[in-house]
């Protein structure tokens, strides 16, 4: 009966409950009926690790299929931060990010998606706090997966589920054409990141391999369509990487680009990657960099990395068993 699976939404979704036995307000036969049928969560947590920094986790969590996908809570000043992950691994391919090097092995579906919030939100209110926001920002290409992740968020959003305000959700994509377009339509209005890490399309190509066809100036049509129909302001990713895109004439190449938009650049330091044939820049010269892009008029920030010791940091993601796990 509706009744029936409002009582049973609110255990999941209200309450956390991570197993049907906790649903006090359930008869004993409907549960031991349910727990015959059902598993709470799509997902399980197959291993926890914990970053020197005692904030930043990374979990590995397995689906039915034994696929494998990870995400990470990390520290804000107002609760946790979840980046959370809509593929298990990635098509798109990027040299540079141990996700793409590894490949595309499925899309996950919106359940599996919002069971990330589920499981990790139970963690955190365990450990006495909460998850103050969401990023689209662990293993896959959202956009590739664009209905399961438009209806994880619908269900992210929406009162009768978790209630977690748009405002603090933020979607991190490559740009796929038309997609940004169709984000924009959408009834709540999630912060957008784009992945740039280039200032021009010949770089790119080589950075984002799908941006031979689909290049900056189309990209950049795009973001400018959304931040107006949003009001939004877009979020550009760059990782800084040595003599590959971190120059002085790259900086103001930069700053050209993004001219006139409503948006903030994050400037992040080159995390490790066994298999990646890329070093990091300098911080003398990330801080070079930083000084000459505002000096364009746009607003910088350089990331500071977290979890790069249990290789939770930005790009490191690989969905792999590490030494130790079952």
């Amino acid at each position: 009966s509706r009744y029936r699976g409002d009582q049973i939404g609110r255990w999941l979704y209200r309450r956390s409950a991570t197993d049907i036995s906790q649903m006090s307000d359930l008869s004993s036969a409907l549960r031991e009926k349910l727990k015959r049928s059902f598993h709470v969560h799509g997902l399980r947590i197959e291993r926890s690790l914990e970053s020197l920094d005692g904030v930043t986790r990374k979990l590995l969590l397995a689906g039915h299929d034994r696929v494998l996908v990870e995400s990470v809570l990390l520290p804000r000043r107002h609760g946790l931060a979840l980046c959370l992950s809509s593929q298990a691994g990635c098509s798109m391919g990027c040299p540079f990010c141990a996700t793409g090097l590894g490949g595309l092995r499925r899309n996950l579906t919106a359940g599996e998606i919002v069971d990330q919030f589920l499981l990790t939100r139970s963690l955190a209110l365990a450990s006495g706090t909460d998850i103050g926001s969401i990023v689209y920002m662990g293993m896959g290409e959202p956009l590739a997966n664009l209905d399961n992740v438009k209806r994880s968020v619908e269900r992210l959003v929406s009162d009768e589920y978790c209630g977690l305000g748009a405002r603090r959700i933020t979607l991190s994509t490559i740009g796929l054409r038309g997609r940004i377009r169709n984000l924009a339509g959408w009834p709540w209005k999630i912060g957008l990141a784009i992945s740039l890490h280039a200032p021009n399309d010949e770089v790119r190509r080589r950075l984002v391999p799908p941006s031979r066809s689909f290049g900056l100036a189309e990209l950049m049509a795009e973001s400018m369509y959304y931040q107006r129909k949003t009001g939004r302001r877009v979020s550009y990713e760059y990782v800084m990487l040595e003599s590959v895109n971190d120059s002085n004439d790259q900086a103001k190449a930069l700053g050209d680009l993004l001219a006139g938009q409503l948006c903030h650049v994050n400037l992040i330091p080159y995390n490790a990657v066994a298999g990646a044939n890329y070093r990091g820049s300098a911080s003398d010269t990330i801080e070079r960099f930083r000084r000459t892009l505002e000096a364009t008029g746009v607003a910088v920030t350089i990331r500071r990395p977290r979890g790069r010791d249990i290789a939770a940091a930005c790009g490191q993601l690989a969905g792999a068993r590490v030494e130790g796990s079952p």
